[in-house]
Parts: C-alpha cells; sequence; structure tokens
C-alpha cells in the first residue's frame, strides 16, 4: 500500500511564496501529494499547484499574475517598503505615507480598502475551474463573519475558495457564498491541518 501525502499550506502574506520552494522541494525527492488544503496564501498556492500540477508552472503563473497591469489597479504598491537609498527617499517616504493613511481612512467609510471590482478583476487571472476537475484533492479554509465559524471548501468554483480565503477582512471585501460572509481563513485556523 502506497503512502498518502497531505500537504497543509498556512497564510503569512508574501512570505507565503515560500511554499513554491516547499513544493519544489517534493518533486526533487519524488514524493506525491494526494491531497492539499490552503488558507490565504497558502489557497492561492495551493490550488494553482492542485490545477498545475508543477511547482515551477505555479511560480510562473504567479510571476504572470503579478506583472499583469490589472494587477497595478489594487494598487498593493503602496504598501511596498520604499527603498531608504534614493536620494528623494524622504519627500515620497512622506507621499507614501499621507496615500496608506488615506487608503486606510477610506475603510471608515466602505466595508474595505479595495473594492470588490478591482478584485474580481485581479481574480480573473485565477483558473476558475471546479474543484472536483483537479489534479490534485484540494480544500481550502474561510471564515464565516456571520457565525464566526471555521468553513471548510472542498467544493465548487476553485476561484471562488480561493478568493474567500484569501480575503484579508478590511482590505478585501467579503465573499458571498450561500447565506455567508466569507473573509481569510487565518482569522479562525492559520495551517489548515
Amino acid at each position: 500500500m502506497s503512502k498518502k501525502v497531505g500537504l497543509a499550506l498556512g497564510g503569512g502574506g508574501a512570505r507565503g511564496l515560500s511554499h513554491i520552494g516547499i513544493l519544489k522541494v517534493f518533486e526533487r525527492e519524488h514524493i506525491p501529494i494526494t491531497q492539499i488544503t490552503g488558507c490565504s496564501i497558502g489557497a492561492i498556492i495551493g490550488g494553482l499547484y492542485a490545477y498545475l500540477g508543477s511547482a515551477e508552472q505555479v511560480r510562473e503563473y504567479i510571476l504572470k499574475m503579478i506583472s499583469d497591469p490589472m494587477y497595478d489597479e489594487l494598487n498593493i504598491q503602496l504598501f511596498a517598503s520604499m527603498d531608504r537609498s534614493d536620494r528623494h527617499f524622504f519627500f515620497e517616504g512622506r507621499l507614501q505615507n499621507l496615500k496608506m493613511y488615506f487608503s486606510l481612512l477610506k475603510t471608515i467609510r466602505t466595508p474595505s480598502v479595495f473594492s470588490a471590482e478591482a478584485v474580481d478583476k485581479i481574480f480573473r487571472l485565477y483558473p476558475d475551474t471546479d474543484l472536483s476537475s483537479l489534479k490534485i484533492k484540494f480544500a481550502t479554509i474561510a471564515t464565516d463573519l456571520i457565525s464566526g465559524r471555521e468553513i471548510v471548501i472542498d467544493e465548487g468554483s476553485l476561484r471562488q475558495a480561493v478568493r474567500a480565503s484569501s480575503s484579508i477582512p478590511g482590505f478585501f471585501p467579503p465573499v458571498k457564498m450561500e447565506h455567508m460572509l466569507l473573509v481569510d481563513g487565518a482569522a479562525t485556523d492559520s495551517i489548515p491541518v
């Protein structure tokens, strides 16, 4: 009887891109993964791996996504670190802080920094397939804002499941699914074992 290997990929923002390196090690060591669960960035990477079946293809897909002009619409670079060696750092740093301040102030009047339309545009770059058709069995974790419960999503749209699991409260709008309002699964379980 062959062993089955399940992989749980947790949240952690951009640090979660290191999941790609872990997947490469599994491939190099010829350890087949039979099931993946993911949360937040772990859902984004895990879902792509379950769809594509190759760590290198996941890396290329992520690079393609973040270089797409639609990605710029989210203004994610607003929250990126600035190069402090730049001679214009002082002025640009203050301008950057002001932009971030006004973006965060926007959340007082709206449910999230980024609009649902902007997030929908960027997620159009993510594969839209059914979870049952993936190469590797995949599930993701989200948090229902109404009940406060952890929700396991293991059927339906891959894109919607990943979007729900990675919708950071306050930054991205919640995802409506049935009678639930779903946000980042890290709120209830940052490593979905």
